[in-house]
């Protein structure tokens, strides 16, 4: 096996051909469709700074996000929970004793906020 070279070339092309050449890459690509999921304050148990209120929400549809007209979100909650957005699309596949199939609450990761926020699936 050729051993990788440093990732220094910035024309497509001739990177494109390093990984084909050094680790034989064939691509498999596996769409996955996020869910429709509203997220909404459900409570605030600290002091929020931004201040998000009980009620706020916003809607996850793929990869938009739709904010009511005058509503904010705070982007370091929003960037803390995106992750599990995507899998709780694919939620009814996992076994029913995984994890992801008790998701309903996401906190703040404000230590000081304590924002609890309430994830709900929307089925369309």
């Amino acid at each position: 096996m050729e051993t990788p070279l440093p990732l220094q070339k910035t024309d497509h092309q001739a990177l494109k051909g390093v990984l084909k050449k050094s680790y034989h890459i064939h691509t498999c690509v596996e769409v996955v469709y996020m869910t429709k999921i509203t997220v909404t304050v459900e409570r605030i148990e600290g002091h929020c700074n931004l201040p998000m209120m009980v009620g706020d929400s916003f809607t996850v549809d793929g990869s938009r996000l739709s904010i009511p007209e005058g509503g904010h979100i705070c982007i370091w909650a929003l960037q803390s929970m995106m992750p599990v957005f995507p899998i709780l699309a694919e939620r009814e596949r996992l076994e029913d004793h995984h994890w992801v199939k008790k998701v309903k609450y996401f906190r703040c990761p404000d230590p000081d906020g304590g924002v609890l926020y309430r994830l709900e699936i929307c089925e369309d």
